[in-house]
């Protein structure tokens, strides 16, 4: 993170999406920096995934996944929809809710560029505001108007892998202290690789993202996700790789894509 200006793998994220045509609102988000660049990168995306061990299609792959997941779950009554980590995420805009609210919780700096780079666009969401390593997330969604009792679907994408193991368990399980409605939480994972020169290569990628200040955190294996997901009192109902998602390209492996579920809490 770097302060005042919002996350930078964000940023780079909404690149990607615009690259792909993913996303019209994408272009917006990628700050005055990355702007010049894009139809230059737009014309070099399968050399970019390439040079990324398959990063920049994986990026694509798990914003398509999440978007039908998240339709579908608001669809079998999801009755809000939380953006955890929302960085420069447009779902808001993009996708037809039916008047869901929308809450967009994330880091003061990332949400203040959010706010101005969506100048203009009508208001969607419920802006959330919240240093996640100094303050509660979950009470910060309450005092917003998060409704415990009513199903929600929570959004976590792009987030776990800078985080340490011991952030990722405490997540899940204020999650599921807010979820007493029943509802699903749809997130995403970079998966240990088996094969060495892949993994060594990943390591060089890992240590550059912790020269631009965002240091990766937590690798785990997909036994790993599901001991945590489950001693949160959460239920994995759904796991896959990037690849797997249809249309993914020449996808990274690595990047696995999440589903799980809370069971509503009787009374």
């Amino acid at each position: 993170m770097r302060s005042g200006r919002g996350s930078l793998t964000a940023r780079l994220t909404a690149a990607c999406r615009h690259m792909g045509d993913a996303d019209p609102y994408a272009a917006r988000f990628v700050g005055p920096g990355l702007r010049p660049i894009l139809p230059l990168a737009r014309r070099l995306d399968g050399p970019l995934n390439a040079l990324t061990l398959g990063l920049v299609h994986a990026v694509r792959a798990r914003h398509a996944w999440i978007d039908a997941q998240l339709q579908r779950a608001v669809g079998q009554g999801a009755r809000q929809v939380v953006l955890l980590g929302a960085g420069f995420d447009s779902r808001p805009w993009r996708l037809p809710l039916g008047g869901v609210p929308v809450f967009t919780c994330d880091h003061p700096d990332t949400a203040a560029a959010r706010r101005a780079a969506a100048h203009g666009l009508p208001p969607r969401s419920v802006d959330v505001p919240v240093d996640f390593a100094r303050a509660d997330f979950a009470q910060a969604l309450l005092d917003a108007g998060f409704a415990p009792d009513r199903p929600a679907v929570f959004v976590w994408e792009g987030v776990s892998m800078y985080l340490s193991p011991a952030a990722v368990a405490q997540t899940f399980a204020r999650v599921r202290a807010l979820s007493g409605g029943g509802g699903w939480l749809l997130f995403d994972a970079w998966c240990s690789t088996p094969s060495p020169l892949r993994a060594g290569l990943e390591r060089v990628g890992m240590r550059g993202l912790g020269w631009l200040g965002e240091p990766m955190g937590w690798t785990p294996t997909i036994a790993a996700v599901q001991a945590a997901v489950e001693g949160a009192g959460l239920t994995l109902a759904a796991h896959l790789s990037a690849r797997a998602v249809a249309g993914a390209g020449r996808a990274h492996a690595g990047l696995r894509l999440f589903e799980a579920v809370a069971p509503a809490l009787t009374r």
